[in-house]
């Protein structure tokens, strides 16, 4: 059993104010108390202080560890409901025993919170989209700019990409970030956590923890919003289990604010060629998750991908967060084993040859061909990895295959 205390909302001081929301933990009913933050600007009053923030978020380690969860605090009625369904989604994808049990009070059983009684605070018909700079988030932040939608905050979380030991890094992206959305009426919302740092950072972020983690930081601001967006990472053909998804999302949002799965409709292609067209948003493109700093190490297989479309737009040497050159034996070394990856490089080569760039078209081959070869080796290598006297053999086999390849 998980038990979460009270949550504790309060002023910061230093720093320029704002506020800073925390509870404590403990990851097993003998392990040792955790404590888990989030900080952002703004007034602590128009910060949710029930526990329904907590509960999203720590659900993904509930499931991950096979316990219940038990908040001290009021969880809204919908989100209960939701992370029912949503953990139960969640063992059908990943195996398990099936939906977390959750022990909390109910909103009806305590006194309502300031803003929820006045109303006075909450901003109606005012929505946030999540931010990160990168591919997803840049092209939904662009799609409601140019319908005239409601959405002009930009939530960016620093604990998440960035590590919260880069600071100066940080500050970096979020000037860019802030002088970009500032051109056209926006704003940066920053937020920090530690969220990936304690027990929390055990369970795996992409495939679980990383839906939940973001929608719980933006409903410590529901009174402020009424509806948060979150940039859908594949799209309506890849629906691949993953930890923000159109199955799953949505389920996620309180009576208070709901959360839209944003972009699905719309390949990663044609995110990157409408973010091409404008000069602006090139210059703070960011996908790289594995440098921790402001910018793209350009030496990834995401880094890769995306530098290929550029490239292909004519675009590479307009974006200054990327290096200003391709290696195409690079490219032809990213191992594109899962399914998304295939159809990302299936549609380079279909963007390449219709664009004329046959050397495009043969490093997304050569990449495709290199990782059908490897997956037969690595089959046949673990194949006698349990067998006496050749385990050695098999994980040097392994090490052999995989060197020189880009994950």
């Amino acid at each position: 059993m998980i038990r979460v205390s009270a949550p504790v909302v309060k002023p910061v001081a230093g720093r320029g104010g704002g506020w800073r929301a925390a509870v404590r933990f403990a990851a097993s009913s003998d392990g040792p108390d955790a404590e888990l933050w989030f900080e952002g600007p703004g007034s602590a009053d128009d910060v949710d202080a029930t526990g329904t923030p907590w509960a999203v978020a720590l659900a993904p380690l509930a499931f991950h560890t096979g316990q219940g969860l038990r908040v001290d605090g009021p969880i809204d009625q919908r989100i209960r409901e939701g992370l029912a369904t949503v953990t139960g989604i969640w063992s059908r994808w990943y195996g398990g025993a099936g939906p977390i049990e959750l022990w909390a009070p109910a909103e009806s059983e305590t006194p309502a919170a300031p803003w929820a009684a006045s109303g006075e605070n909450r901003a109606q018909e005012r929505r946030a989209a999540f931010f990160s700079g990168g591919v997803d988030s840049l092209w939904t932040a662009l799609d409601h700019r140019t319908r005239g939608g409601a959405t002009k905050d930009l939530i960016t979380v620093h604990g998440f990409d960035v590590p919260l030991a880069e600071g100066e890094a940080f500050e970096r992206m979020l000037g860019r970030f802030t002088s970009w959305a500032g051109a056209w009426g926006g704003r940066v919302v920053p937020i920090r956590t530690n969220y990936r740092e304690g027990p929390t950072r055990r369970v795996p972020w992409g495939e679980l923890a990383h839906g939940c983690a973001l929608i719980a930081a933006g409903l410590l601001l529901s009174p402020r919003y009424d509806r948060l967006l979150i940039a859908a990472t594949g799209g309506e053909r890849d629906t691949h289990p993953w930890g923000s998804h159109v199955d799953t999302d949505h389920l996620l949002g309180s009576d208070a604010t709901s959360v839209e799965h944003h972009g699905a409709d719309a390949p990663r292609w044609k995110k990157v060629r409408r973010i091409v067209e404008d000069d602006a948003a090139l210059g703070i493109l960011r996908v790289c998750w594995r440098s921790g700093t402001d910018l793209n190490c350009g030496r990834c297989s995401k880094c890769l991908r995306t530098m290929a479309l550029l490239d292909l737009w004519g675009a590479l040497e307009r974006a200054p967060t990327f290096p200003a050159t391709l290696s195409l034996d690079d490219l032809a070394r990213v191992h594109v084993a899962e399914s998304w990856d295939v159809r990302e490089f299936s549609d380079l080569e279909e963007q390449g040859r219709a664009n004329g760039r046959l050397d495009l078209v043969e490093a997304a081959r050569r990449a495709m061909r290199r990782t059908r070869s490897r997956e037969r080796a690595l089959s046949f290598a673990r194949w006698f990895a349990n067998t006496p006297g050749l385990r050695t053999v098999s994980r040097l086999a392994q090490q052999r295959v995989r060197s020189g390849w880009i994950p």
